[in-house]
């Protein structure tokens, strides 16, 4: 089994000396857990924070085991976040957001939204709106879960 997406990072723990445990959020396969060999590494511990997009490629032998993740960056937004708190807090709000989804339930939608709010968050120019656009994807994360509000 194998596949390539676009995903957002969401957090990454430690496994053994030198790999880790990634945890992703994807367009087309939902959230994903990997294991990243050498993900200890100077090179790719700046890569594996939370926020960043990545290109990854999954692959194990049955659907259901965890599998190996590689990725390659796509967007380093991390150093931006580190220098603001508030985009900081944002993005570690969001990535827990996502959290929440069901793992391997594709939800493209959740993650062109989740993408939109962590570029925005990178963006010092337009981050005041990314509160506004983090409250409407709080509405669509729990109308995705089904607990879809009404608010008219």
């Amino acid at each position: 089994m194998e596949w390539r997406d676009d995903a957002l990072i969401l957090g990454a723990r430690r496994h053994g000396e030198t790999s880790v445990i990634l945890e992703v959020m994807t367009r087309g396969h939902g959230r994903h857990l990997g294991l990243v060999r050498g993900g200890r590494s100077r090179r790719l511990r700046p890569i594996l924070q939370p926020g960043n997009l990545v290109a990854a490629q999954w692959r194990a032998r049955l659907e259901d085991h965890l599998g190996a993740l590689t990725i390659e960056p796509l967007a380093a937004r991390a150093a931006y976040f580190l220098d603001r708190a508030a985009a900081l807090h944002g993005v570690v709000s969001l990535c827990a957001l996502l959290r929440l989804l069901p793992e391997r339930d594709p939800h493209e939608e959740l993650f062109e939204m989740a993408d939109a709010i962590a570029a925005q968050f990178g963006d010092i120019r337009a981050a005041e709106g990314a509160a506004t656009m983090l409250a409407r994807f709080e509405l669509a994360l729990l109308g995705a879960l089904g607990f879809g509000l009404d608010l008219n």
